[in-house]
């Protein structure tokens, strides 16, 4: 009984196998950062991961920009006793 599972142990292949093609081609056209699969940016295809790397912060910093800008509207606004403007009533969509 030991012996059948060592002869079939020793036979086993450990190395990795690709079964479907197709999704080894879709997976390596998809951008990845660290290893990681990310979303594509609108209107633009990364053709780089350290392309995506530098848009994905520039989002994220525009993104701190904005909610910084719209604390200084709202304090500066409570200091003369005025409602906030939100950027909801401004017409400002963010995604």
């Amino acid at each position: 009984m030991v012996a059948r599972f060592r002869t079939k142990r020793q036979s086993r292949i450990w190395r990795k196998k690709i079964k479907y093609s197709c999704r080894k081609k879709l997976a390596d056209s998809r951008p990845r950062i660290k290893g990681r699969f990310v979303k594509r940016l609108p209107g633009e295809e990364p053709q780089t991961v350290a392309r995506a790397e530098a848009k994905l912060a520039e989002m994220a910093r525009q993104k701190e920009a904005a909610k910084a800008a719209e604390a200084a509207a709202s304090a500066a606004a409570k200091d003369k006793g005025v409602a906030a403007p939100t950027t909801a009533a401004a017409g400002v969509i963010s995604a």
